[in-house]
């Protein structure tokens, strides 16, 4: 039962959206300042998954980042990723809210949301 279990977990974590095998290649590389334009100038316009893959980028970035890059951040945390049918079994508040993780992410804090 167990297995099955862990096996189930596993499964869905690799199939959510805040595991994915390819990166959006709008922000894919970019410089934190680059990847701040991206989200102003399209913004929720976007894929959504692009627009997490650059909060989540700016998150990775946290030592090269400058507080005009938080501040898009900020801008952002209402933003939440379109609903997948896992998401209610394995999904938490930094995967459905990725602007979240990445200001965890900042600060290596541990974010139990």
């Amino acid at each position: 039962m167990l297995y099955r279990f862990c096996l189930a977990a596993v499964a869905a974590l690799v199939m959510s959206g805040h595991v994915h095998a390819a990166e959006c290649p709008e922000v894919a590389g970019l410089p934190g300042d680059k990847v701040a334009e991206f989200l102003e100038a399209h913004g929720r316009g976007a894929d959504p998954q692009c627009v997490a893959d650059g909060i989540l980028r700016l998150g990775y970035l946290r030592p090269k980042i400058d507080s005009s890059q938080i501040e898009v951040l900020v801008g952002f945390l209402d933003f939440q990723m379109p609903e997948t049918g896992l998401d209610k079994y394995v999904s938490s508040m930094t995967d459905r809210f990725p602007a979240v993780s990445a200001l965890c992410d900042m600060e290596n804090l541990w974010c139990r949301i």
